[in-house]
C-alpha cells in the first residue's frame, strides 16, 4: 500500500516542481520585458543624431502612453560631455494620451564615438515605482574639419617679360598725364590770380554827413549803425555831452530821436 501511495505522490511532486520552475521563468521574462523603457512608452534618443565638438545636443527621453504614468531621467557624469542644463516638459494629457518629455542638454568635448551608459529612468505608474535601465547609446561626433598640414609653399605666379614691360609703360604714362594735368591747373590758377584788378579802397565805412543823420532823427528813425560809425570816425569832434548822448542812443532800446537831432544841430552850429 505504501508503494502504491508513493507511486501516486511522486508524479504529483514532479509536476508541481516543473510548474513552479516554468512560472518562475515566465515571471523573470515578464519582469525583464517590463524593465525596459519601451514597455512604458518611453523612447530615449540624441537630438540631433550627429554633431561636432561644441555643438549643443540633447539626450531626450519622451513618454507617450494611454495610461497614467510619469518618469525622471538620470544620466551619470561623462568626461566627454559638458552638461549645460536639464529641460523638463511636465506630464500632459491630450487626445487620450499621457505625454512627458525630459532632456539633458550638453556639448560634446571631442570627436569620436560618444557612449552614454548607465542611464536610468525612474517610472511611476498605477502599479507603483520602478527603475529601468536605458540601453547604451552612442553618438558619433564628427571632427570640426580637416586642416591642410602640408609644408610645401605655394608657387608664386610667374609673369613674362612682355607683361612686366607693358605694365611699367602703362604706369609711367598714367603718372605723366597726371603731372601735366596738375601743371596746367597751376598755370591757369596763377594767370587768373594775376589778372584780378586791385580793389579800390572802400569808402563805405566813412560816416555819413551830420546833416543826413539829423534828418533821419527828425523823421523818427534811429540810424544806430551810422551813429556807431560817427563815433568811430577820428575826424568827428564833439563835446563830452554830445558823445555820451550818441552812445546812449546807440545802445539804448528806446531814445528820444528829436532830442538827439537837436543836440547834433547845436554841435554843428558851434
Amino acid at each position: 500500500m505504501l508503494r502504491c501511495a508513493l507511486g501516486f505522490v511522486l508524479p504529483l511532486v514532479f509536476i508541481a516542481i516543473f510548474a513552479t520552475v516554468t512560472f518562475a521563468v515566465e515571471i523573470a521574462a515578464s519582469g525583464e520585458s517590463k524593465l525596459s523603457p519601451k514597455s512604458f512608452g518611453i523612447t530615449v534618443r540624441f537630438i540631433p543624431n550627429h554633431a561636432r565638438p561644441g555643438d549643443v545636443v540633447q539626450l531626450r527621453a519622451e513618454m507617450d502612453r494611454d495610461t497614467w504614468g510619469q518618469f525622471d531621467l538620470h544620466v551619470p557624469a561623462n568626461p566627454d560631455m559638458h552638461a549645460i542644463t536639464v529641460e523638463k516638459i511636465p506630464l500632459q494629457y491630450q487626445d487620450g494620451r499621457y505625454r512627458q518629455q525630459q532632456s539633458l542638454v550638453f556639448q560634446p568635448k571631442r570627436s569620436g564615438a560618444l557612449r552614454v551608459s548607465g542611464a536610468t529612468i525612474d517610472v511611476v505608474t498605477s502599479r507603483g515605482r520602478q527603475t529601468v535601465t536605458v540601453p547604451d547609446l552612442t553618438l558619433v561626433i564628427e571632427p570640426t574639419g580637416i586642416t591642410d598640414t602640408t609644408t610645401t609653399p605655394v608657387p608664386l605666379p610667374t609673369s613674362t617679360p612682355a607683361q612686366s614691360s607693358q605694365s611699367l609703360a602703362f604706369f609711367a604714362a598714367a603718372v605723366g598725364i597726371g603731372l601735366v594735368f596738375l601743371l596746367a591747373i597751376f598755370v591757369v590758377a596763377r594767370k587768373h590770380r594775376n589778372r584780378q584788378p586791385t580793389a579800390a579802397p572802400s569808402t563805405s565805412q566813412s560816416p555819413p554827413p551830420t546833416d543826413n543823420l539829423v534828418h533821419l532823427l527828425q523823421s523818427g528813425q534811429m540810424p544806430r549803425h551810422d551813429l556807431e560809425r560817427l563815433l568811430a570816425d577820428p575826424n568827428f569832434t564833439a563835446s563830452v555831452d554830445v558823445r555820451a548822448a550818441i552812445e546812449r542812443a546807440v545802445y539804448a532800446e528806446e531814445y528820444d530821436t528829436a532830442q538827439l537831432a537837436h543836440q547834433l544841430q547845436q554841435q554843428e552850429g558851434r
